[in-house]
């Protein structure tokens, strides 16, 4: 939703459903100042969504699948004005993909794997020198 800032008054706008499912492990990128993607895991798959907006609306794209390794706890950074990192693990290792933006397509990159359990081991050597 969009809220309206006015002095000391918020008024929030309409708000706007991007996904039918139920959300969790959301996060929110501004790409640019008419353009946002939200990344997200919705019936055990990670999504991301363009969201396109133009002064008190929000237009949702089509939603797109990506870290399909059943991770969970989501999160996403923006690296330039049309791509972002989204991160996400699960109980063994750590994932992170690149996802391009152009209009209201999102493409994908390929999914690297980061085997947390190996850093953890390493830092420990490491620590102890």
């Amino acid at each position: 939703v969009i809220l309206d800032v006015s002095g000391s008054t918020i008024s929030p706008a309409t708000p706007v459903a991007f996904e039918q499912a139920a959300v969790d492990y959301c996060s929110v990128v501004v790409m640019t100042s008419t353009q946002a993607v939200v990344a997200y895991r919705a019936s055990s798959t990670n999504k991301s969504c363009v969201l396109n907006i133009s002064t008190s609306t929000i237009t949702p794209g089509t939603a797109f699948t990506h870290l399909s390794q059943n991770a969970i706890y989501l999160s996403a950074a923006k690296v330039s004005d049309t791509e972002l990192l989204v991160t996400s693990r699960n109980s063994s290792n750590a994932f992170y993909q690149t996802l391009s933006v152009a209009n209201s397509l999102i493409t994908t990159g390929p999914v690297k794997i980061l085997n947390t359990l190996q850093l953890w081991g390493k830092r420990q050597k490491d620590t102890h020198k």
